[in-house]
């Protein structure tokens, strides 16, 4: 995956809810426990969420530590 110079990954990268609790192997409430707490950032499409996986691995990264 790679972003343009401003950062952005375009919606075509990012991932559904639970496309990105797969990744995290946690429950889709669990993922929004995440969001919601701001441990995760999302990108809202209309009136969905939606998770840049590079974000994600950096959560992970985060919480290996």
């Amino acid at each position: 995956m790679s972003a343009t110079a401003s950062g952005w990954v375009g919606v075509d990268n990012l991932l559904t809810p639970a496309a990105a609790a797969r990744r995290l192997a946690v429950s889709t409430w669990t993922l929004n426990a995440l969001r919601r707490s701001g441990a995760i950032p999302a990108v809202r499409v209309g009136r969905a969420y939606r998770y840049d996986p590079a974000a994600l691995a950096a959560y992970v990264n985060r919480s290996d530590a």
